[in-house]
């Protein structure tokens, strides 16, 4: 059974290694709910950062509820092959003070074969991710991770 397991958990950090975007799904005060696709990065410890407007549904229904789910998976698999990830989060807007981290690690995703080119607060100022700037860096971290075994759905522990 333990090696059932251990396949579990290294197939989701493969999804996620795999794939560039993630369906997020907040709700509102009122829970109403919105699903939004996203660019997203993770760091050594599986939390998911992405950018977007502060004025966007998604990042006004964070703010009201951090409370969040996501599925990651690969749109191309055949019908009955499925294989992708359901998470429960809290997720959250970056401070200024974690701003730098979040940006590496936007940067190593974004631009994996970029080599020595720019550096990451070259390619994405951190002062453009605060007032009066429009765009932030979001912080999501996966509370419970599923993996979706194309019949069954499985908890797995991947930190």
């Amino acid at each position: 059974m333990q090696e059932i397991v251990h396949s579990h958990n290294e197939k989701a950090k493969a999804i996620i290694h795999e794939n560039k975007y993630m369906v997020l799904a907040t709700s509102d005060k009122e829970n109403k709910p919105w699903a939004s696709p996203v660019f997203f990065a993770h760091d050594e410890k599986y939390n998911f950062y992405f950018i977007s407007s502060i004025n966007s549904r998604h990042a006004k229904n964070i703010s009201a509820n951090p409370n969040v789910g996501i599925a990651i998976f690969d749109s191309r698999q055949k019908m009955g092959h499925t294989e992708g990830l359901q998470i429960e989060a809290a997720a959250w807007q970056v401070g200024k003070n974690s701003l730098d981290k979040a940006i590496e690690h936007y940067c190593m995703k974004a631009f994996p074969n970029s080599g020595p080119g720019l550096s990451p607060s070259e390619r994405y100022n951190p002062n453009e991710y605060i007032e009066p700037y429009d765009l932030r860096f979001f912080k999501v971290s996966p509370e419970k991770i599923y993996i979706i075994d194309v019949e069954k759905r499985v908890a797995v522990d991947i930190f």
